[in-house]
């Protein structure tokens, strides 16, 4: 650059956003898979590493084209609800899937999960069984009762795992059922499934 002035000759203007071959690409995120040969397909990886050295949650789209020039687009987390009448389950559940990119909530019971629907609206809910005041399977009932909530994913965390609660819970439409205690990977992965096929 410094020689181009001394020559008189005009400096090429530089872009941030492209690398030289000789600089080292940046970290990869957790999560982040290479791209398709043809290096114009997005990646999904999650939880987003962040953008311009800003920590973020939730999740994003990485594209790397040919160009050399990098893009992350913001994708807005999924909602999750999470019902229990155990705070220590609700935490524990919520930890798992905040680090994961969800935007999470909690209720303490079956009643506080529909006031919770109606005003936060989430994308699925996580609901245990055995709770006061309304129970799981009453909640379950009173959704899928609700036109606005007839479609909504269910995933039922309980200690119950006996085969007349499971009927019961294939018969209310339940998306999918996961025996306490479970492994925080299992919820995960099972919130993502249950998220891919009510998209699809």
């Amino acid at each position: 650059m410094l020689s181009d002035l001394v020559a008189g000759q005009p400096s090429s203007p530089v872009r941030t956003t492209r690398r030289s071959s000789r600089q080292p690409r940046p970290a990869h995120p957790r999560n982040w898979r290479e791209p398709d040969a043809n290096r114009h397909r997005p990646v999904i990886f999650t939880p987003i590493a962040g953008a311009c050295g800003e920590q973020r949650s939730g999740r994003c789209v990485f594209t790397w084209p040919a160009s050399g020039e990098c893009s992350i687009v913001l994708v807005v987390p999924e909602r999750i609800l999470v019902v229990d009448d155990t705070e220590s389950i609700r935490r524990l559940i919520r930890l798992n899937l905040e680090l994961e990119g969800f935007e999470v909530f909690e209720a303490f019971d079956g009643q506080d999960c529909l006031e919770r629907v109606a005003t936060d609206r989430p994308d699925l809910v996580t609901l245990d069984l055995v709770m006061p005041r309304l129970d799981g399977f009453a909640t379950a009932a009173a959704l899928r009762a609700d036109p606005r909530t007839a479609r909504l994913p269910i995933v039922v965390v309980t200690t119950q795992g006996q085969p007349a609660y499971r009927r019961r819970a294939d018969w209310l439409g339940i998306d999918a059922y996961v025996t306490k205690p479970f492994h925080p990977a299992t919820l995960v992965t099972t919130v993502r499934e249950v998220l891919s096929r009510r998209a699809q």
